[in-house]
């Protein structure tokens, strides 16, 4: 990979296959689960099916970033040309996932104590 003019096809190419694989599959039952969800009124699994959305998401960002490792060429300047995409990719989904549990902090009150019930003894 050091060398000018040099690509990383070959070295990418399983990875770009998997991913297709598992984003194919993870957005079928998505999509499944959707349908589920709604047909029997279940907010379980369609908060179930949105987690897997997030995924489906992870699994675009790290095809992205595979793409772009395998399509460019290594120059005196880049040496690696953008196979450190790759690691942009894993980067973006990990502030992703930390936004996510943020959110699912924040719903369940943020670290907040609960606020204080009577108790039916004391009324």
């Amino acid at each position: 990979l050091g060398e000018p003019g040099r690509t990383s096809t070959m070295a990418c190419e399983p990875n770009r296959v998997r991913l297709l694989c598992m984003l194919s599959l993870t957005f079928g039952f998505f999509i499944v689960e959707v349908v589920v969800s709604r047909i029997t009124s279940s907010l379980a699994m369609l908060s179930d099916s949105f987690h897997m959305l997030s995924d489906v998401i992870a699994l675009v960002v790290a095809l992205v970033a595979v793409r772009f490792a395998e399509k460019t060429h290594s120059t005196n300047k880049n040496t690696f040309g953008w196979v450190r995409a790759e690691v942009m990719g894993a980067l973006v989904n990990a502030v992703h996932r930390s936004r996510c549990y943020w959110v699912i902090h924040q719903c369940n009150g943020g670290g907040d104590s609960p606020p204080d019930a009577p108790l039916a003894a004391d009324e």
